[in-house]
């Protein structure tokens, strides 16, 4: 059973086998500050016939993205990424085993032979941050490697990621 936590909220993938079939589900709770716990979603993500166990995993971080690995029909398995406010999507699929996050921001999924593949999640702030978004000078022009420059000063009342 697969399982992540980040802040107050854990995640984790349940497999049984009801009456001949395969039921995967995503389970997501909250962790109060007294201890106790109460589970505040719960998602059935594959219902089949299969018998096998399968090869799953979850992640989640404490902005409330979660992204889990669960087989697809046929050979094989898919990466979804579910942020907040969104639908679930497929970002990759393929023989994957492993998922995990690596800095708080990068997510990052093995293939048995293939090696790694990453995918960068939004950072909070950065569409919206004046301070990161605004003043960049470009000081180099090359088409390999542009540089630019911006100065930090004081962050704006309107940024709230600094």
């Amino acid at each position: 059973m697969p399982a992540s936590a980040a802040g107050r909220r854990v995640a984790w993938i349940e497999t049984r086998f009801p009456a001949r079939r395969r039921v995967i589900e995503l389970v997501t709770a909250l962790v109060r500050r007294t201890g106790r716990w109460r589970v505040i979603r719960r998602e059935v993500l594959v219902r089949d016939r299969a018998r096998a166990i399968p090869a799953t995993d979850v992640v989640t971080t404490g902005r409330g993205e979660r992204a889990w690995l669960v087989p697809r029909r046929g050979a094989g398995s898919r990466v979804m990424l579910e942020l907040p406010g969104a639908p679930p999507r497929e970002l990759a699929a393929g023989p994957f085993d492993a998922l995990a996050l690596e800095d708080g921001f990068t997510l990052r999924w093995s293939s048995f032979g293939a090696g790694f593949r990453f995918y960068d999640l939004p950072r909070p702030g950065t569409p919206a941050c004046p301070r990161r978004r605004s003043g960049r000078r470009r000081t180099r022009i090359c088409p390999s490697s542009p540089s630019t420059t911006s100065p930090y000063g004081p962050p704006s009342k309107s940024c709230r990621c600094h």
